[in-house]
């Protein structure tokens, strides 16, 4: 039997800044213990994919016409084919072939208690310039309106016990791993759980390793920020989300521009370059809220990396239950490569305008004049 892992294939794996898929590496070997003996690979190739007896498969909401389109061709050859993923999850019935998975890290049921990741599940070729993973919780315990994640989650937060955490660290260490994205939605969620996580990195020599992570402005301080440079942590990075109190409100951000700009002055003072993130576009948003991100982002120019997107209401969120009462879309043909995230690779005339306040214009605008900043 022939077991294949697949991504959809607008993702690059050649890409410079391709991270190895983490959940792709989660459910190798527990498929390799349901299934012993079985040829179990990665591929992103259609002809090797759908050359399979089973096909895993994972996918985004922009690629979802593409995953639709290879499970076509899946059960067209009599090939078994199996979708997960938090789009499936938040809108099965927007699957048309083959069946919905709810995979380790997306079920209540202890992820950690699975087997090792198996990075040898991808090929050789990827690993010279790839980019690695380890998630140490699943969770967020604040409820942003935008957030797939936090949505999904239902506001809970799940740290994975310490001993964990150390052993995949430990195991991308002996793989001679000198860089590792720590892909929790907030690392910084706990600083009593955080203090003893370092600690165990310190004493188990792991702080060689160069490590970047997600925080939140309210919950930075001297003692995070300490324990964060013990460990080695070289890149952080937040949603500051807009320069305007009112749309953080509204985005349910919990909280201000005051806090996000103490955040990026105390990241600075430890010497950090901090990137940070705006969302645009939000119900509600109009030129003048517009204005003061712009304003926000020009404050810090020269001393920080904003990046900027246009909002897209991602299925399972407050903001795709707006854009559904708004639009009422007929999901039986949906263009979900409307919901693309890569707001420079974007498609203005395909975008979903949801603030009656601004228009499309007033964001393209936006995006040129930010870009240049």
């Amino acid at each position: 039997m022939r077991i294949c892992l697949t991504l959809p294939f607008a993702c690059d794996p050649k890409a410079a800044s391709f991270a190895l898929p983490y959940g792709i590496a989660v459910i190798a070997p527990i498929l390799q213990k349901q299934h012993p003996g079985a040829d179990i690979f990665f591929s992103t190739n259609e002809n090797e994919v759908l050359s399979a007896d089973i096909i895993y498969c994972s996918g985004m909401s922009e690629a979802w016409d593409i995953v639709n389109d290879l499970g076509r061709k899946a059960i067209e050859r009599g090939k078994k084919f199996v979708v997960g993923g938090q789009h499936v999850t938040a809108l099965p019935q927007t699957l048309r072939y083959g069946e919905a998975f709810r995979g380790p890290l997306e079920n209540f049921e202890q992820p950690w208690a699975n087997p090792l990741p198996d990075w040898s599940i991808f090929p050789t070729s990827l690993h010279s310039n790839a980019k690695y993973i380890v998630m140490s919780s699943r969770g967020c315990p604040f409820k942003c309106r935008f957030c797939s994640s936090s949505s999904f989650w239902s506001g809970r937060y799940f740290p994975f016990p310490t001993n964990r955490v150390i052993a995949e660290i430990r195991q991308l260490a002996h793989m001679g791993v000198k860089e590792i994205i720590l892909f929790d939605d907030l690392f910084t969620a706990n600083a009593s759980r955080l203090r003893s996580l370092v600690e165990r990195i310190v004493s188990e020599g792991l702080n060689y390793i160069r490590y970047s992570c997600l925080v939140r402005a309210d919950t930075i301080s001297n003692e995070v920020l300490d324990l964060l440079q013990a460990m080695n942590v070289v890149n952080a990075a937040f949603g500051a989300e807009s320069g305007s109190d009112i749309m953080l409100r509204v985005m349910n951000k919990q909280t201000t521009c005051d806090k996000n700009q103490k955040c990026i002055d105390l990241l600075l003072s430890y010497g950090y370059s901090p990137v940070f993130s705006m969302v645009i576009g939000f119900p509600g948003e109009s030129r003048s809220t517009l204005q003061q991100t712009f304003d926000f982002i020009a404050h810090n120019k020269g001393k920080c990396l904003p990046e900027v997107y246009p909002v897209q209401p991602l299925p399972g969120t407050w903001l795709w239950d707006y854009f559904t009462n708004k639009y009422n879309p007929d999901l039986n043909s949906f263009d979900w490569s409307s919901l693309s995230l890569r707001g420079n690779t974007l498609d203005w005339e395909k975008y979903h305008l949801l603030s009656d306040s601004c228009t499309i214009d007033d964001l393209r605008e936006f995006m040129a004049l930010a870009s240049s900043k």
